[in-house]
């Protein structure tokens, strides 16, 4: 196990000072993210809704974190209204922010969460902004990226699509990032069976476009389940395993009191997602308690394939545990 390859990153809180705005600000979002600098993250992320899941929007959150930092890398953990952004416009707004963060940018999209009959706040988010959430974001994604990656690295970009059409388009200023910044694709079909065909295409789609794999709430098993199946996709493609990265999106709270931490995760969590979560489910998605507990869960995912790993502390005191997280975890990894 290299256990040096793994890079850490911290999901900013944009949407807790809505769920505890008595304890949680926007300016301690923008600290947070200074602190995280300092103490050796690699990157940034903040999540993205518009109507599902409110909270501070994340472009021009990561356009405040670029002036406020200048090493970490800025993304998004996921940017999940992708389809329902104009590419020409998210082309713009991005490579302004690569210019703005002098290359540091990684667009992480994908395209809401859950399953038909399931979709729920997504669902309702969708119907809002008139795009057809069963039937027409996959395809959107898919065309999206196309348009996107086009636009940044081309001159005149003439395109005919299913949803846009584009004739003699060009794109000014280009990102700062050359040929352009990565585009990494979230996928985390549930339940996750690899051996299911709808898993086996969405994995599939990652391994065709984009430059990394991010997921989450799955086992280590399931991850490198995952990761083989977009390798064997990619060398039928003839496309370089080369810089492909594998995030795993986790869950932390480092916390000597094991019920505690439990309990805390669990109130934390429910209230984000404004939904019941079974034991067993925090059991599998978040790593709490004492500081040898939490290594021993990010080391399973590292061991299974994981190149980067977003932490989302579940946790109103969000300055006081990531400097646990600083001091008593990362160490480790170094």
């Amino acid at each position: 196990m290299n256990m040096s390859r793994v890079k850490f990153g911290l999901r900013l809180p944009t949407r807790e000072p809505l769920i505890y705005p008595e304890i949680i600000s926007l300016d301690q979002v923008l600290d947070l993210a200074v602190e995280a600098e300092l103490g050796g993250f690699d990157s940034v992320w903040v999540g993205d809704s518009i109507l599902s899941k409110h909270r501070y929007e994340a472009v021009t959150i990561l356009g405040a974190v670029a002036v406020k930092t200048s090493k970490v890398k800025l993304g998004t953990c996921c940017m999940s209204t992708f389809p329902l952004r104009h590419p020409v416009l998210t082309a713009y707004q991005w490579a302004t922010l690569d210019q703005l963060s002098r290359g540091r940018t990684i667009l992480a999209v994908c395209m809401g969460g859950a399953s038909r009959g399931t979709a729920g706040d997504y669902l309702h988010e969708y119907e809002n902004l008139g795009v057809d959430y069963y039937t027409k974001r996959a395809k959107i994604l898919e065309e999206n990226i196309k348009i996107i990656t086009a636009l940044w690295t081309g001159e005149k970009i003439t395109y005919h699509g299913q949803f846009h059409r584009l004739t003699d388009a060009t794109l000014e200023p280009k990102p700062y990032q050359k040929p352009r910044p990565p585009i990494w694709l979230v996928s985390n079909p549930q339940p996750f069976d690899p051996a299911n065909e709808r898993v086996q295409k969405a994995l599939q789609r990652v391994a065709r476009l984009a430059d990394g794999w991010m997921t989450t709430n799955i086992t280590p098993v399931q991850l490198r389940q995952g990761l083989n199946i977009i390798a064997d996709e990619r060398l039928r493609w003839s496309l370089s395993a080369k810089g492909f990265e594998a995030a795993f999106a986790y869950n932390i709270n480092v916390n000597d009191d094991e019920e505690k931490g439990f309990m805390e995760s669990k109130d934390f969590l429910e209230r984000f997602y404004m939904k019941k979560f079974s034991t067993e489910t925090i059991n599998s998605w978040v790593a709490y308690g004492r500081p040898d507990r939490c290594i021993k869960k990010l080391e399973e995912y590292i061991d299974a394939g994981a190149t980067v790993i977003p932490l989302r502390i579940t946790s109103p005191n969000q300055k006081e545990a990531l400097k646990r997280i600083v001091d008593e975890i990362l160490p480790s990894f170094n």
